[in-house]
């Protein structure tokens, strides 16, 4: 039993790595972009990261003021991931970035890689449990999947679009350095701490 374990978790490891390798060769044109990125996510540069929030607030800002149609929006990121697959990687990245690859960088981008595949495991794992819930316990999911909407169709008529959309961005920014740092973490014992001191 133990030599089975143990071949099937060098299994395991070996597609992990190859989905790791996959989405290396995959992301090749953007491994200066997404260094820098996984740099600026994890609070290791504070002034790019605030330009970054600053960024973000502005660009809700101006559509708050503008009230664009949501074809619209949905239109401008299409053409907005578009223009940035084209023109990130083979003119902005270059330029900006310049052609130096050091070991230092070669190994951030492969443990960005590693992280990517396996967020990806995660998001594929999830799915097949919800399909599985689906089709063994077909009430179950009937009423979870009904809570969770109306719960949504109830947030989403009493809380602004745009306001949930801005709060969504904002936490998938602040989420990688929080996660690093342990915040959240630390957050949740001091409330139990001061909650145990109270009683």
């Amino acid at each position: 039993h133990q030599m089975q374990s143990s071949n099937s978790e060098q299994t395991q490891l070996q597609v992990r790595e190859s989905r790791a390798s996959q989405f290396a060769v995959a992301l090749q044109p953007w491994r200066h972009v997404l260094v820098r990125a996984d740099a600026v996510l994890h609070w290791e540069r504070p002034l790019a990261f605030g330009c970054l929030l600053a960024g973000l607030t502005l660009a809700f800002a101006l559509m708050a003021v503008a009230r664009p149609a949501p074809l619209a929006c949905l239109t401008l990121l299409c053409l907005l991931a578009v223009t940035a697959d084209f023109a990130v990687p083979k003119l902005l990245a270059p330029l900006l970035l310049g052609e130096s690859w050091t070991e230092a960088d070669q190994a951030c981008y492969t443990a960005v890689c590693r992280r990517l595949s396996a967020r990806g495991d995660s998001l594929a794992a999830a799915i097949r449990r919800i399909f599985a819930i689906r089709r063994y316990r077909p009430r179950a999911f009937a009423l979870g999947a009904g809570a969770a909407l109306l719960a949504v169709a109830l947030i989403g008529a009493s809380v602004s679009g745009l306001l949930l959309g801005y709060v969504a961005a904002l936490g998938a920014l602040l989420w990688p350095g929080v996660s690093r740092y342990g915040l959240l973490r630390r957050a949740l014992s001091d409330l139990r701490h001061s909650a145990g001191g109270g009683k």
